[in-house]
């Protein structure tokens, strides 16, 4: 998953470069509403399925910020729990000339709202890019870094459920 985030951020850029003409611009005040679907796991024995909703601000054409609410599915030999989570997320978008293409880094920090697996709180890198299939209209991919923190029903810390790789696929609206 690492390898594929850094494909999509490096190899993204110089892509999308090469469409030269109506580049995407985001104008300061717009605001993006993003549904996406994430799946993470560590080792191939234990998933998280993400179901989540984002509100973004763009405070300059390169800088967005905003809440996110999500709804995490634990998958573990043939069991599963809910739990959700909050939080909120930064991005840059890295400026290419583009008619479709706009790749970006990121961060997002989320709080657990209990079960599954005790989590306190989760912070996460992420790298991706929207790729607009119309005007306001566009599909996101982004893979992403995860570490949790604190499990706040045990003295002490499960080092090897600490550490997340994943991706996640959106659907995104600015206006």
């Amino acid at each position: 998953m690492v390898l594929l985030a850094a494909v999509v951020v490096v190899a993204g850029a110089p892509v999308a470069a090469e469409e030269t003409w109506q580049r995407v611009e985001f104008d300061r005040g717009m605001t993006e509403l993003s549904l996406w679907g994430a799946l993470d796991t560590r080792a191939g024995d234990e998933a998280w399925l993400w179901l989540s909703g984002d509100v973004g601000f763009m405070l300059s054409p390169r800088h967005e910020v905003g809440p996110s609410l999500n709804v995490q599915i634990w998958l573990f030999d043939w069991e599963a729990e809910a739990s959700g989570s909050c939080g909120g997320f930064y991005r840059y978008y890295i400026p290419v000339s583009s008619r479709s293409w706009a790749p970006f880094v990121g961060a997002r920090a989320l709080g657990y709202l209990g079960e599954p697996r005790d989590w306190d709180t989760e912070a996460r890198v992420e790298g991706g890019f929207l790729h607009f299939l119309a005007e306001g209209a566009a599909i996101s991919v982004t893979g992403f870094y995860a570490r949790r923190f604190g499990l706040h029903n045990e003295w002490w810390v499960d080092e090897e459920n600490r550490d997340r790789l994943g991706m996640s696929v959106g659907l995104s609206v600015f206006f």
